[in-house]
Parts: C-alpha cells; sequence; structure tokens
C-alpha cells in the first residue's frame, strides 16, 4: 500500500515530467507553468482525502479553508462593511470550511472508498 510520502513522491516526479511537457511540445505560456505543477502535485494527494486523519486531507482543506476567506475577502464590497464585520465574515468562512466541511466531508467519506478508484483518478 501507498502511504502519503509514495503519493506525494510519484506526484512530485509526475508534476515534473507534465511540466516539461507542456513547457516544451504544448508551448503554454511561462506563467502557465506553476499552475500545472501545483495542481499535479494536488492531485496526487486526492487518493488519501478520506482518510480522516491523514495529512492530505489537513492540507487540501487548508488550502480550501484559505481559498474561502481569500473569494469571501474579494466578493464582499470592503467599504459596505465596518472591520470588524468584514474580519468576521472572512474569518469564519475560513474556519467554517476548515472545521464544519472537513467535518461532513468525514461523515460521508470511509478511507480506502470512491477517492482510491479509477473514476477519482480520471477527476
Amino acid at each position: 500500500m501507498a502511504g502519503f510520502k509514495a503519493h506525494i513522491t510519484f506526484g512530485a516526479l509526475s508534476a515534473v515530467i507534465l511540466t516539461v511537457y507542456v513547457s516544451t511540445l504544448v508551448f503554454a505560456p511561462v506563467e502557465l507553468l506553476p499552475l500545472v505543477f501545483f495542481l499535479t502535485l494536488f492531485s496526487s494527494m486526492l487518493p488519501d482525502i478520506d482518510s480522516d486523519s491523514g495529512l492530505p486531507v489537513r492540507i487540501i482543506f487548508a488550502i480550501l479553508s484559505i481559498s474561502a476567506v481569500i473569494a469571501t475577502y474579494n466578493y464582499f464590497d470592503f467599504k459596505a462593511y465596518n472591520n470588524t464585520k468584514f474580519l468576521l465574515m472572512s474569518t469564519g468562512s475560513g474556519i467554517f470550511t476548515y472545521f464544519i466541511v472537513r467535518f461532513i466531508f468525514n461523515k460521508f467519506t470511509s478511507h480506502r472508498g470512491v477517492f482510491h478508484s479509477i473514476p477519482m483518478s480520471v477527476i
């Protein structure tokens, strides 16, 4: 069975190969290459996302909660709210994503379930 280190090692190797492929054969813009590398490395952790206490689920939900804070910050107009409300809304969205959404996700998934299958690897 592959552990977290195996997933990350294979993901990093795949990310390097895919980034070189995209940069040389597809002639993608240079600005796109870090995104290709990051998304490939990120997706290598997805098979272990259903582990309730694993490192990948903590990393992925930390990234999602930071994204929720940034999205909330960009969505709401800063001038329409006072600083306290704006800070509470942005921080609350991150906390909600990290704890509540993660809790719900853990309740509905089981380790070695659907996220370890071929359809998930395609996604």
